[in-house]
């Protein structure tokens, strides 16, 4: 997004105005196109996903809250839910998302598959997370998406460039939990 300051009001026309909005549209298009909207959590191409039975898992979804809502670990900016294949993880990363959504404390979520293309690997992952950052919390949208313009090929680059925290526009990425 280009922010341009003049040094007379009446130099802000209707042509700029128009061609920071056309910026705006122009990343948030380039933004869009990176992203994997199936791997959000309610994504209908996630359809009927797993989630946790009513009143089970409650000490698990209990303590993860607690967790997001850093009454625990405050620390720790990454919960890593482990176990076996068919142990459950889905369900109650899709019941953890569900709840924060309710509550109003989701940011982002993205969902693997090894059956899509595009949740199969980290390719869309970080796309897929700004933009639901631009779309969720619009005071980081300038910073989003002026990142986007100063490096229109970021989402072609490695993981570790994506993530670097050595611009102030992608500070917002690892900032506070995500």
């Amino acid at each position: 997004m280009a922010v341009q300051v003049c040094a007379k009001s009446e130099s802000l026309s209707g042509y700029l105005l128009s061609h920071v909005f056309l910026d705006f549209v122009a990343g948030l298009d380039q933004l869009k196109k990176a992203a994997a909207p199936g791997a959000f959590h309610d994504s209908r191409e996630r359809f009927d996903p797993p989630k946790c039975h009513p009143h089970t898992r409650q000490a698990v979804l209990a303590k993860i809250i607690d967790w997001v809502e850093k009454k625990i670990d405050t620390d720790s900016f990454i919960l890593w839910l482990w176990g076996a294949a068919g142990a459950g993880k889905s369900a109650i990363a899709q019941t953890i998302a569900e709840l924060c959504h309710e509550r109003k404390l989701l940011l982002a979520s993205f969902f693997f598959s090894r059956n899509s293309p595009l949740r199969a690997t980290s390719e869309h992952l970080f796309a897929s997370v700004a933009y639901q950052m631009v779309i969720g919390v619009p005071a980081v949208r300038g910073l989003v998406l002026s990142a986007i313009e100063n490096y229109p090929l970021i989402f072609e680059r490695s993981m570790e460039s994506q993530f670097l925290t050595d611009r102030p526009s992608s500070r917002i990425l690892v900032g506070d939990r995500i």
